[in-house]
């Protein structure tokens, strides 16, 4: 629950630097997030700003343009719904050796943001079916933009240091392929178990009252014994 609590504040304060605007922002703890738990505004704690510096820290060494975000996908196709967290083409390297950002510069990528203890085999065919959306790729037609040439997932707030705090996975074509037949393998699955709802086997009548008989328990008497 805290996990998610702090992704959900983290989501939530990026979207809100998106809505800014163009141009140079400045990123502040005291920029206020709903909390869904107390209903009210807040502001970050120090490991959700954390990840937030994070985050700035993988947007300065990259230089994104952005070309959505918070985009609903959705396939009724094949049944499943969701929301990714931004479309973007990297357009400067960041000069870490082991980062794989060099083979996205200026192509269109799929980004999902995660700040839980790590990247999940389950996190790269999640993306890769907000890619093969039906909603995302009329989306991108709208705006005139490339297809997708890869997906990918950014955790944020690690503890890796040559990063700022930052990980990266990226997906090629071929691999994101892949992570979508598990995508769809996993929905026949799915399917498979799942019962559809009866109304005539599952609904059924709760009486307003009822009447119990409820008696207290007492020790059996002991008959005395007598001798003659």
């Amino acid at each position: 629950k805290v996990s998610q609590e702090k992704g959900d504040a983290v989501h939530q304060y990026i979207a809100k630097v998106f809505m800014a605007g163009l141009g140079k922002i400045l990123l502040t703890r005291e920029t206020p997030i709903f909390d869904d738990e107390t209903k009210q505004e807040r502001t970050l704690t120090k490991e959700e700003f954390d990840c937030i510096l994070a985050w700035a820290e993988f947007w300065k060494r990259h230089n994104p343009k952005l070309l959505g975000y918070e985009i609903s996908c959705y396939s009724l196709k094949h049944g499943f719904a969701g929301t990714t967290d931004s479309l973007l083409i990297l357009q400067q390297p960041c000069g870490i050796r082991a980062c794989s950002c060099k083979e996205t510069i200026g192509k269109v990528g799929i980004w999902d943001w995660k700040s839980g203890g790590g990247i999940w085999d389950s996190h790269g065919p999640q993306v890769a079916a907000y890619g093969n959306s039906e909603s995302l790729s009329a989306y991108i037609r709208k705006i005139g933009a490339d297809k997708l040439s890869y997906s990918a997932i950014l955790r944020i707030g690690t503890k890796h240091i040559t990063t700022g705090g930052y990980q990266m996975e990226v997906y090629d074509k071929e691999e994101s392929r892949t992570h979508w037949e598990e995508f769809l393998s996993a929905i026949i699955q799915h399917n498979r178990k799942y019962k559809p709802f009866d109304p005539k086997t599952e609904i059924y009548e709760i009486p307003d009252s009822v009447e119990i008989n409820l008696e207290i328990w007492e020790k059996p008497k002991t008959k005395k014994s007598t001798t003659k």
